[in-house]
């Protein structure tokens, strides 16, 4: 447990057993971060009633059970940001009961249950509201974007997504329950398309649109995506990282025009076109400036590998700096990665490389190696799995 005030930072449980086991309890005022935690298929963190202050706050942190999170806070706040949270159980991935839990910047991986990614429960005379800002939702047929229940008896609940993805989902919204609720799905990308069930609930849609978002196995948007620089402007009260700790409003599609993406992953930028040199007024002289040779060729980067001796190989076709990233995978098919294990940024010349990989554990990883020459040409981004012994 987490007093008010206090702080865990790289904090490792696997909360296994039957009941009578306890989860991990926050209470307002609590920071969790850099945390490990499974519950397999109990309650893994619990936001308490205990007022505190300010909010209990869990950041860049690997959250599974059933709810990955659980909050009680009413009247108080809960806010998570860079977090990878797993649903369990059958159950909603982050369930409130009272007060305000704000999801930002994450990855919720709903597949193979029956939850939703955010829910808000009001069966009591207190409101519960739940919001999630640049999230990517992972689900299949049984599994919802967000629900609210409210009895007639109970106060408000409310959930809402802005600027999120819903990949694979069932349902898009619910509201259940016969007292007051609302539902809100703002620029959010469904894909594929999926019904909501709201009836009985004040409902909005603004901007919402469903499109393949292509999101490249580290759930990054690629290049031509509908995701990319399509969120609104950051908030002063809303994080300007992305999941992977990345700054926000990146330009990347190469507008000129930085604008955070969609989801919560952020795209890197790309060099923008130079504007168009000025017309000149009727009667000047129509004197052109010469044209400026430059290297406009973005560098190719092929047959990315790792091997299980931990050494990365790949091809350049001219010199570039590349930047690899290795992911531990936090499924057995690697379709979700958790933090960062190693980073390694490299200027190498045309043809075949390797680079080895020191102190990396045994396991399944991601590496993705990003590319970029000296004249600023980014070239397409590879990504490969693979076990390391």
């Amino acid at each position: 447990m987490l007093s008010e005030g206090a702080t865990a930072d790289h904090v490792r449980a696997a909360l296994t057993g039957d009941y009578p086991a306890k989860p991990f309890v926050l209470d307002p005022g609590a920071h969790l971060s850099h945390a490990d935690i499974d519950a397999g298929r109990r309650a893994a963190v619990i936001v308490s009633d205990i007022a505190g202050a300010g909010p209990a706050t869990i950041t860049d942190s690997y959250v599974r059970g059933g709810p990955a999170l659980l909050g009680f806070h009413t009247g108080q706040t809960a806010l998570l940001q860079r977090d990878k949270l797993v649903a369990t159980g059958d159950q909603d991935a982050v369930l409130t009961f009272g007060g305000t839990t704000i999801v930002e910047d994450s990855v919720i991986d709903l597949r193979g249950e029956n939850g939703a990614a955010l829910g808000a429960i009001a069966n009591m005379s207190a409101a519960a509201t739940v919001e999630g800002r640049h999230v990517t939702v992972l689900g299949d047929a049984n599994t919802t974007g967000a629900t609210a229940y409210s009895s007639s008896q109970g106060g408000p609940a409310k959930a809402t997504l802005s600027d999120s993805v819903l990949l694979g989902v069932g349902r898009r919204a619910e509201r259940t329950g016969d007292g007051t609720a609302t539902l809100a799905m703002t620029r959010v990308d469904t894909w594929p398309a999926a019904p909501d069930s709201v009836a009985g609930a004040a409902f909005t849609h603004d901007g919402a649109f469903s499109a393949d978002p292509l999101l490249e196995p580290d759930l990054m948007p690629d290049a031509g995506s509908r995701l990319i620089d399509a969120a609104a402007p950051i908030g002063p009260d809303e994080s300007a990282t992305g999941f992977y700790g990345t700054a926000r409003a990146l330009d990347g599609d190469g507008s000129c025009d930085a604008r955070p993406d969609i989801g919560a992953v952020e795209a890197p930028a790309v060099a923008c076109a130079p504007p168009s040199p000025p017309t000149a007024p009727p009667g000047a002289p129509n004197i052109q400036p010469a044209p400026q040779a430059g290297d406009a060729t973005a560098p190719v980067l092929s047959h990315l590998r790792l091997s299980t001796k931990r050494v990365a190989r790949f091809e350049l076709s001219e010199r570039a700096t590349v930047k690899l990233t290795l992911r531990r995978c936090a499924n057995r098919a690697c379709t979700c990665t958790r933090r960062t294990v190693r980073a390694r940024t490299l200027t190498a010349d045309a043809g075949a490389r390797h680079v080895r990989l020191r102190r990396v554990p045994p396991g399944r990883y991601l590496l993705r190696a990003t590319v970029v020459d000296a004249a600023g040409n980014r070239g397409i981004a590879r990504a490969t799995k693979a076990r390391v012994a």
